[in-house]
């Protein structure tokens, strides 16, 4: 099992309107090295003032790349 840390742009996409809970299933671009079973953790920069910089949330991979 490996560990992704996963940026994440609000301007992009906006963690806390698109995830409404645990379960939510979410397509992310990935990596080649990327298995079943490995964690991304996602990171949200300090691009809103409204959020601090910090980790939010963690996914599991389902799905292969």
């Amino acid at each position: 099992m490996r560990i992704y840390l996963e940026p994440v742009n609000l301007r992009q996409w906006n963690l806390f309107d698109n995830v409404k809970g645990s379960g939510h299933v979410e397509c992310f671009l990935a990596t080649r090295d990327m298995q079943l079973g490995d964690i991304v953790i996602l990171h949200v920069g300090k691009q809103d003032p409204a959020h601090e910089s910090d980790v939010y949330a963690y996914g599991t991979v389902i799905y292969g790349p």
